[in-house]
């Protein structure tokens, strides 16, 4: 997983945290492996992300904020980012749970798909509270599942 950290207030806008560099993917597990080849637009009309095979794949400088929830705090440099703290073993799970998340509304999955790459991620990386964080997107995560319908859309390949 490539990224850069944001600066809170002049990128970040003390909403995003992260900005993936490059292009990512990664090899769907469960469910979502089976998932049929698309291409996620932003409102914008900006292709954000795809599948293709059984891999997700999502595009240069893709911002999202780590953990949920979280938020900058206070003037930088003297700030600090209050919420779920961010570890080495969560920081690619949260990225593509972000991606999954955004486009929830137009993709063909459900919560308990996008919640288990999350874990299964988590997991992959040696997260030894990977249960925790995954009963907490569980337990909260169907408040903001399949909600962001501003604009986003699927094409199908």
């Amino acid at each position: 997983m490539n990224y850069r950290i944001l600066h809170p207030i002049k990128e970040g806008k003390r909403k995003y945290r992260f900005a993936a560099v490059g292009v990512n993917c990664i090899a769907l597990k469960g469910k979502l492996s089976q998932h049929p080849n698309v291409e996620f637009y932003s409102a914008d009309g900006v292709l954000r992300a795809w599948i293709k095979n059984g891999w997700m794949f999502a595009t240069n400088e893709y911002f999202w904020n780590g953990c949920s929830p979280k938020k900058y705090v206070g003037i930088h440099p003297f700030g600090f980012w209050a919420g779920t703290p961010d570890f080495a073993g969560t920081i690619e799970a949260s990225f593509w749970h972000d991606v999954l998340f955004q486009f929830s509304a137009v993709g063909m999955y459900d919560l308990r798909d996008a919640n288990y790459q999350f874990l299964y991620l988590m997991e992959r990386n040696g997260f030894t509270l990977a249960s925790h964080y995954y009963d907490a997107v569980e337990a909260y995560g169907d408040k903001y599942f399949g909600k962001d319908k501003d604009g986003v859309y699927v094409k199908i390949l």
